[in-house]
């Protein structure tokens, strides 16, 4: 179990993501911080530690891979979700921990982010 609030930072493009997904992790008690591209997800992820950071794949600017990229230069163990309405075949996987396919359901994305931290709190590899 976790004792304190999980930090998560969404990083999407989409406001109507950051009121609906922020609003929910909220309501179920994690701390979260959105950016709304690439680049200030980047900016913002620096200014902290997290425990967890949801990406975009597709977002103008720096798209959801390179900031993957970015992140695992910086913190090679944070876990990392893709939220993508489609995944390319030509998607680099091997940079998240796990995908999440739009639409997706509050229970999937309450069931992903909760095996993602429990894996990291436990200290099991990606």
């Amino acid at each position: 179990m976790i004792a304190t609030p999980a930090s998560i930072l969404l990083v999407d493009d989409e406001p109507a993501i950051h009121v609906a997904l922020g609003t929910f992790f909220r309501e179920a008690g994690y701390f979260v911080e959105d950016a709304q591209d690439g680049a200030a997800g980047l900016r913002i992820f620096k200014e902290r530690l997290w425990d967890l950071v949801l990406i975009d794949r597709a977002m103008p600017g720096m798209g959801g891979e390179e900031l993957a990229e970015e992140i695992r230069k910086i913190s090679p163990d944070v876990p990392l979700i893709l939220i993508t309405g489609f995944l390319k075949s030509d998607t680099r996987v091997n940079l998240f921990d796990e995908i999440l396919e739009k639409p997706f359901t509050r229970a999937a994305l309450l069931a992903t982010v909760g095996r993602v931290l429990e894996r990291k709190f436990a200290g099991s590899p990606r």
